[in-house]
C-alpha cells in the first residue's frame, strides 16, 4: 500500500516536468519538444545572462540552436534561440527592441513566437508554414498559446542576390563549421550566407575567459595554397580556398586547433 501511495505521489510531481527531468516551460523543455518536429542542432545553454541584441535585458534561460537546412526561402541562417524572461514586461521589452531592429534593417531576421513568459526566435529564412510546426511544439511544451509577435511582415532580404556559389573542392563553409563543431569546445554558430562568388558562416569562440571572439569562414572559388608562410599564426588561417578569420588575438594553441581541423576537413 504504501508503495503504492509513493508511486502516485512520484506520478503527481512529474506532472509539471517534462519527461520527469525537465520543468515544463523552460528553455530545455520546449528545445526537447521542439526536437520531436526534427532536424535541430543543439548549440549553446546559458543561465542568467542578458540580451545580446540591445537593452540589456535579464534573461533566465537561453539555448542557442539551427534549424534544418532544407526547407528555406533563400541560402542563409541565422541562429535561433529560446529564451525565458522573469516577467512579461521583460518579454515585451525584447520583442520591442527586436522588431524596432528589423524594421531599421528593412528584413526579417526572425520569426518572434511568446508562449508565457518564455520567446522563441526562429531565423527569418525559414518559412512561416513551416515555422508553425514548431510552434504547435511550443504550445505543447509550455501548456499556454504560441503568439505570434512580429509587429509588421518584411521581406526576409530587401535586395535580390545572386547565391550560386558551389565551392570547388565541395567543401562549403557549413561543412567546415560542423566539423570544427565536433571537435572544438566553447564555440557558437551565429549566421551563414551564401552569395555569386563566396560563401561565410560565423560564429564566436568564447574559450577565453574575458573576451568573445568572432570567427569567420570564408569559401571562395579560387583554389590555392596561402602566399604568407605566417597563415595560420594569430588572426587568420588559410588553407586553399578558404580563410578562417578571427577578429581579436587567440592564443597559438587554439590557432593550431582550428588549422588541424581545417586541413583534415577539406584535404
Amino acid at each position: 500500500m504504501k508503495k503504492g501511495i509513493a508511486f502516485l505521489l512520484a506520478a503527481v510531481m512529474c506532472l509539471g516536468f517534462v519527461g520527469c527531468g525537465e520543468k515544463a516551460g523552460s528553455a530545455k523543455s520546449v528545445y526537447n519538444e521542439l526536437e520531436k518536429v526534427g532536424g535541430l542542432s543543439y548549440e549553446a545553454e546559458y543561465k542568467d545572462v542578458v540580451s545580446d541584441f540591445g537593452g540589456k535585458i535579464p534573461i533566465s534561460e537561453k539555448i542557442v540552436f539551427r534549424m534544418p537546412n532544407q526547407n528555406r526561402e533563400i541560402e542563409k541562417e541565422r541562429a535561433c534561440y529560446i529564451e525565458v524572461y522573469s516577467s512579461a514586461d521583460d518579454l515585451g521589452k525584447a520583442v520591442s527592441v527586436l522588431n524596432e531592429s528589423m524594421k531599421s534593417s528593412g528584413e526579417k531576421t526572425y520569426g518572434l513566437y511568446s508562449s508565457g513568459n518564455l520567446l522563441l526566435r526562429i531565423d527569418g529564412t525559414v518559412p512561416k508554414d513551416e515555422a508553425s510546426k514548431y510552434t504547435e511544439a511550443l504550445k505543447k511544451a509550455t501548456g499556454e498559446e504560441a503568439v505570434y509577435q512580429n509587429s509588421e511582415e518584411l521581406p526576409i532580404e530587401k535586395n535580390s542576390i545572386n547565391r550560386s556559389f558551389i565551392s570547388p573542392n565541395g567543401v562549403g563553409a557549413r561543412e567546415i563549421y560542423d566539423a570544427l563543431k565536433k571537435k572544438v569546445k566553447n564555440i557558437e554558430f551565429f549566421s551563414f550566407m551564401k552569395l555569386n562568388d563566396s560563401e561565410t558562416a560565423s560564429f564566436f569562440d568564447m574559450s577565453e575567459k574575458d573576451k568573445t571572439v568572432i570567427v569567420t569562414i570564408d569559401v571562395g572559388d579560387e583554389v590555392k595554397e596561402a602566399n604568407d608562410s605566417s597563415a595560420g599564426i594569430g588572426r587568420s588561417v588559410q588553407i586553399k580556398n578558404v580563410h578562417i578569420d578571427f577578429s581579436e588575438d587567440l592564443p597559438e594553441k587554439r590557432i593550431t586547433e582550428y588549422k588541424t581541423i581545417l586541413e583534415k576537413t577539406i584535404k
